[in-house]
């Protein structure tokens, strides 16, 4: 028969065992999406973050535009899901920076048919000692053509304190560089490129 002070020894032991048990589910990673793969699978991307939508192909920035969702000025702090309610070509002018910012998702799947960014690259990158992290890119064609002798994906660590990190690509084709179809270079840790030819 167990005592009064045993019963609360033995209540007590059970919480913490309770709770030590709920810290531990919640440290466990969540996939970037089912089926996400290496290094770069836990990453966050836009979960819990706003919804953009690209509702233009032009290449400007402004509302409704891929450049305008992924501009640092204004980017919500909780992370951003890019969707798309148009498919097509997408003709960059200058190089699409996803620079500064993280928890983005750039969800091509969504697209009504398949959306292909053409004439210059796509940079993924942290400047200074801003971060660039929990970037997830799927479903988009990357066709990089003539120009200034770039990558058609680059992904950049940053030079100074800032990381890049947790970025994953998937189902996303590269061609047409005039360098590297895709580069992963400086201090850009836990990358995966999956399910993607290049």
């Amino acid at each position: 028969m167990i005592d009064r002070l045993g019963k609360k020894v033995l209540l007590t032991a059970v919480a913490a065992t309770t709770l030590a048990l709920c810290a531990a589910h919640d440290a466990i990673a969540i996939p970037a999406f089912p089926g996400a793969e290496g290094f770069g699978a836990n990453a966050n991307g836009g979960r819990g973050g706003d919804v953009y939508r690209v509702t233009s192909l032009a290449d400007t920035s402004t509302p409704g535009t891929l450049r305008y969702g992924l501009r640092e000025s204004g980017f919500p702090v909780n992370g951003r899901t890019i969707v798309f309610d148009v498919g097509g070509v997408i003709s960059l002018t200058t190089p699409l920076d996803v620079k500064n910012i993280s928890k983005v998702t750039i969800a091509g799947q969504t697209a009504p048919s398949p959306v292909t960014i053409i004439n210059d690259t796509i940079q993924i990158t942290g400047s200074n000692n801003k971060n660039t992290n929990d970037i997830v890119m799927r479903y988009l064609s990357v066709r990089k053509g003539a120009g200034n002798g770039e990558d058609a994906i680059s992904i950049k660590g940053s030079v100074g304190t800032g990381t890049t990190q947790r970025i994953i690509l998937d189902h996303v084709s590269g061609s047409w560089s005039e360098d590297e179809v895709i580069s992963v270079t400086q201090r850009a840790t836990d990358v995966t490129v999956q399910f993607s030819t290049m």
